[in-house]
């Protein structure tokens, strides 16, 4: 994985860090999940931490937080100019948040070789009590 990412990037990455920096974000747990995605470990490790900081602030009393599921929301497409090809596509990362499921809608485009970046729509917000635990409530 390490020479990967070292051709990938032309320079020497520790991933150790980002796997500690994930499971140090608020308490969660990365592994045993589904991914599905189609991005590579390195970016899905990135897009874990970028949802974890977003949840942490939506949610700043919940600390019980681990990964559900990832699922591919819209097939990749491809589009090339010249010599450079770009490839977008989108994905729903579920999270679970003390019990209760939320879903990011993340955004990824690779272009070229190597170079790829992401984009990531919160959930709707909602009145969250202080333990982060929302509560559905009967319609009458």
């Amino acid at each position: 994985m390490i020479r990967e990412l070292r051709a990938r990037l032309g320079r020497l990455v520790v991933p150790v860090t980002l796997l500690g920096a994930v499971a140090i974000i608020g308490n969660a747990h990365a592994g045993n999940y589904d991914t599905g995605s189609l991005a590579s470990e390195f970016l899905q490790s990135r897009t874990q931490v970028t949802i974890l900081s977003h949840d942490d602030e939506a949610a700043p009393n919940c600390k019980e937080k681990h990964f559900v599921k990832v699922t591919l929301a819209v097939l990749p497409t491809e589009q090339s100019t010249g010599a450079v090809t770009e490839r977008k596509w989108q994905e729903q990362w579920t999270l679970n948040r003390c019990g209760t499921q939320v879903s990011y809608y993340i955004f990824f485009t690779e272009v070229g070789k190597g170079g790829a970046y992401y984009s990531i729509v919160d959930p709707p917000k909602t009145d969250t009590p202080a333990d982060g635990v929302i509560k559905a409530e009967a319609k009458q």
